[in-house]
């Protein structure tokens, strides 16, 4: 989740980094003035066509040109009872 409490639109970079091969970045992306994006990383339309395989390690940077509040959240969809976590909120 990207939430941008500025008056003006956060430009996003996204950089991914896996294990195995090699980063992808520079994925941009806008975050309109005191809105709050949520990104799905199971939806490749949403980050510039990445595609991340359930199960798979990977990382990501954010980059903003004015500060943002980034936070993850993951689903373990490994066992009948799913878990939800997610990360304290990152002023960027």
């Amino acid at each position: 989740m990207l939430f941008n409490t500025n008056e003006t639109i956060a430009n996003v970079n996204l950089d991914f980094y896996f294990e195995d091969k090699p980063p992808v970045k520079n994925i941009e992306i806008k975050v309109l003035p005191e809105r709050v994006m949520c990104i799905r990383l199971d939806n490749p339309d949403l980050i510039g066509g990445v595609v991340i395989p359930p199960l798979y390690q990977y990382a990501i940077r954010v980059r903003s040109d004015i500060n943002i509040i980034a936070q993850i959240g993951r689903l373990d969809t490994t066992q009948p009872n799913m878990a939800y976590y997610s990360s304290m909120g990152f002023n960027e």
